[in-house]
This record gives structure tokens, sequence and C-alpha cells, in this order.
């Protein structure tokens, strides 16, 4: 009794350091799954857990997507790099096994781990934001992820929230416990603040579809039909406004009917030079329109330290051209008269190498703006300078490299080199900087071929159906944010995004509490337990 109680706490102690580690650092990641693999071994009693892993499907589905991994090694040609994978997609076999023969959290347990990455997650946060204001020349918001990788940060700022979201209004059920629904509802308005200050455009995407479907889930099961039919028609006409607005956005942003006056002059009673040969286009106005180069010269030397053909602080943007930019994103003509009505905040902003008055703003409206001019450089103009249309270019060669190996691809280690190839084959801008699909689905495909392929997807959406657990809210919470990051990027190949499905979804699936109706002796039953519970 005594040995299976030590067993049980250094179990929970391996799910507390996985939790702390998901949002905070990768070491305790590992820590955490070599503390639990090591337990599970000491624990011994292999004939149950034969009996419990051989009976199960569920788990036998989970178990796919590091056996079809496995099964590439059969025609890989890059083996280290092969073998290199499938170390950091470990816990994709060893966290689904362990936990489907371990007996399931009580719903304390359940509820303690549920609080501890809560707070991790908004501690992790507020960590990376003290660093931006103590660096306030730090330009680049994503650096508030100063442990794991952006796009996993902003996983956890998002689910974290709906965490906060469940945990409150299981609080709600005992109106006596103020204390906890106050700090859960203050850690739902900082997830969701930090995520705004720093233009999380990821995580306010993903949080709006799993709020959409949540509140299309709660008008299902509402017995009047106007609600049921009222609720998702308000839900399209939303989205459908949202689009258009960006759509409207866009266009105003790309477009222009400005004309160029050759008879203004500046005040100084210089010539403006023309935008025939640079017509490039931002917030209505052609860029270098109305650009007198002798007086802005001579008026940014008087007004900053960095010289006007020099570069910015961070010696990645040139600041003639950040100027130009920054005084058109504010109307303003580029002469002397117009850099005199620069505010000192506006010159540290273009040291600092921000090219628009935008990007000095919010985090959201800073990231929209972004978004809309990447988005004019590769449709208009055929560049790939932003982080989107990057990932356009990567799909595009990502697709090609999966029609030369479509039945069973590449093999476990050789995307990288099938990518890089015909990267070079296709002169892509990107070559020999992106080595990645940005699509967890496509990187399958390139692996995998289309039988792979489809057994992975078999492997990520049986379980949740055939057990049951797509009743759970919260659990389909999780699935929405991570299977929709797949779409946009390829968590799967890292640790920290393979750790955090692993995690997360063997936890629902296996260690949700039972109901209080169910025999302990029967410590895996599929019941499911609704997010209101």
């Amino acid at each position: 009794m005594l040995r299976e109680h030590i067993h049980r706490h250094i179990f929970l102690i391996s799910l507390m350091l996985f939790v702390t580690g998901i949002p905070f650092c990768r070491p305790l990641m590992s820590i955490g799954l070599v503390l639990l693999s090591a337990n599970w071994l000491a624990e011994g009693n292999f004939r149950w857990k034969w009996q419990r892993m051989r009976r199960n499907r569920i788990l036998l589905a989970c178990l796919l997507p590091y056996a079809v991994h496995v099964a590439g090694l059969l025609y890989t040609s890059n083996l280290p790099y092969a073998v290199t994978d499938l170390t950091i997609k470990l816990p994709l076999l060893l966290l689904p096994l362990i936990f489907a023969t371990t007996p399931p959290l009580d719903k304390k347990e359940w509820h303690a781990l549920l609080q501890l990455y809560l707070f991790a997650v908004c501690a992790s946060a507020l960590i990376g934001f003290m660093h931006l204001l103590r660096h306030p020349e730090i330009t680049d918001k994503r650096e508030v992820a100063m442990h794991i990788s952006y796009i996993r940060f902003e996983l956890n700022l998002c689910f974290g929230f709906f965490v906060a979201l469940y945990l409150m209004r299981n609080e709600f059920l005992n109106r006596e416990r103020a204390l906890p629904i106050t700090l859960l509802l203050i850690a739902m308005i900082w997830l969701a603040g930090i995520s705004l200050h720093i233009g999380a455009l990821t995580a306010l995407t993903l949080g709006l579809l799993c709020i959409l479907y949540l509140l299309i889930r709660a008008a299902s099961e509402k017995k009047c039909g106007a609600i049921r039919i009222g609720v998702p028609l308000l839900i399209a006409a939303t989205l459908i406004t949202a689009v258009c607005g960006f759509i409207h956005s866009f266009r105003q942003y790309s477009h222009t009917t400005q004309q160029f006056n050759t008879k203004i002059l500046t005040e100084n009673g210089r010539t403006y030079t023309c935008p025939v040969e640079h017509p490039y286009i931002e917030h209505g106005q052609y860029v270098y329109a109305y650009v007198c180069e002798e007086e802005l010269a001579t008026a940014w030397n008087r007004r900053s330290a960095l010289p006007y053909d020099g570069l910015s602080t961070d010696s990645n943007h040139n600041i003639r051209n950040t100027l130009i930019r920054y005084l058109n994103s504010k109307g303003l003509h580029k002469d002397s008269a117009g850099v005199a009505q620069l505010t000192p905040r506006d010159i540290q902003a273009i040291e600092n190498g921000m090219a628009s008055v935008s990007y000095t703003r919010s985090g959201l409206e800073a990231r929209y703006y972004e978004t809309i001019r990447d988005l004019d450089l590769y449709f208009h103009h055929n560049e790939v300078g932003g982080s989107i249309p990057r990932r356009f270019e990567m799909w595009r060669i990502s697709w090609i490299t999966f029609t030369r190996h479509p039945l069973f691809g590449t093999g476990t280690g050789d995307v990288k080199d099938a990518l890089g190839l015909d990267l070079l084959k296709q002169d892509s801008p990107v070559r020999g900087v992106l080595v990645r699909s940005h699509n967890q689905y496509l990187s399958f495909g390139i692996a995998f071929g289309i039988i792979g392929l489809a057994l992975i997807l078999f492997a990520l959406f049986y379980p949740p159906f055939a057990s049951g657990r797509f009743r759970n809210a919260l659990y389909m919470v999780f699935l929405i944010i991570f299977l929709v990051s797949m779409l946009t990027d390829d968590p799967m190949e890292r640790q920290d995004g393979v750790t955090l499905f692993a995690f997360f979804n063997s936890l629902f699936l296996f260690l949700l509490p039972a109901r209080q109706s169910v025999p302990k002796t029967d410590t895996h039953s599929d019941e499911p337990e609704y997010l209101s519970k």
C-alpha cells in the first residue's frame, strides 16, 4: 500500500512538471517525461498493464502516429535525422501508454493540475511582459516568449484562457468561494489583455473560433428553436461582416486615387520626386510620392544621431526607407516640414526600425496592419518578406514535394532534404531561409504520403469520438486550438509542440475523472465529464 502511495505521488509530481514546463521551460518537459517513465517501469504489474493496453482501442489509435514514424524508417535516406525526429516525438508514444495504464485522477487532483497549468501560463506571460518593459528598445513583441517558441506561447495563452473559464464555472457552483472566482477572472483578463497587447493574432483568432464553437454548442442544447437557429445565423453574419471589413481595409491600404501634382513644391521651393519608378502603395498613398531627398537628409540628421543613409538600432532596417514610409503613414510630405512635425516618440520609433505609425500603437493594430502589408506585397509585388507570404510560398513548394511522393512519402527523416531540393529547383525566394512546410498536415503528407497521413488523421479524430470525450467542451476547445494551428504551423516537429499535444490529449482521454457512479475497479471508463461539472 505504501509502495503504491509513493508511486502515485511521483506520478502526480511528474504531471506537475509537465504542466509547469509546457508553457514555461523545455527542460522541465524532459525531466517530467524521464521521471514519469522511470516511475511507470518501477511500478511493475506489467501483466495487468498489458491487459489494459491490449484491449484499449483508444490507446492503439493514439499510438498510430508514432508507429507511422517508425515505419518511415524503412525507406528513409537520412537516418540520423529520422532518429532525432523519433526522439523528439517520444511523448506521442510514452504519454498515451503510461496514462492509459494508470488510474485516472480524482476531481481534486484534476482541478489542482489545471490550476497549476493556468498559474504557469500566467507567470510565463508576466515574465515575458516584464522583459519587454525592461528593454524598451525591443520592437518585436514576439520576444515576450522567452522560454518556448512564440507560436506555442500563443497556443498556451489561448488554452489557458479557456482553462480559467472552465475553473471559474466550477467555482460558481460554490457561491461562498468569492476569492477563487476573482483570481480566475483576473487570470482571464490578464491572458486576454497580454494577447491584445502583443498582437497575438494566432491566439486571438483561435480564441474567437473556440468562443464561436461554445456559443453554437450552447445554442444547440437549447430547446428553443429560435435560439438554435438564430445564434448560428448571428455568428455567420458576424464572420461575413468581419471578412468584408478586412477586405475593405486591404483595398483602402493597397489602392489609391492619389494624383501626383508636379506643380507642388516644398516650403523651401524645392521639387518633389515622382513615384512612377517606385509605385508602392501604403495606407492608400504612394510611398515615394512627394519625396525631397535633400531636405529629408538634412532635417533628419539634425534630429537624430543615426545618419540618414545608415541603419536602425537593430541594424536590420535602412533609416531612409523607414523614414519615408513612416512619414507616408502619417500622411505627411517627405521633406523638412514633414520631419519637423515628427514627435520625439516618432523619431525613436524610426530609429528602432518601425516604418509605420501603426506599429507604435497597440500590438493588435500593429499586427493587423503588418498582415495587410504582407499580403499587399505578396499579391501585388510578388514579395515574400512577411511571415504570411512565406507560409504561402512554403505551402506551394510543399505541395510540389508532396506530389512527387504521393503514396508513401519520403520517409521519416527526409522531409527537410526533399523540401530543400524543391526550393532550389523552383528558385524560391525563401530557399536557404525556410525548410519547413508551416503546415503540419503537409509535413505528414510529405513524410508518409496519403496512406500515412490518413492513418495519422484517423488517430487524431477517432479517439475523442470513440471514447465519447467529444462531449467534454474543454477537450474540444483544446483540439480546436491545436488542430487548427496545424494549418499554419508544424507544431509536431518541435518538443514544446508535440509535448503540448501528447500531454493534454492523453490527459483528457485517459485521466479525466470518472463519474461518481463508476465503480473504482473500472478505472478507465469512457464516461465523459462535462465542462460544467
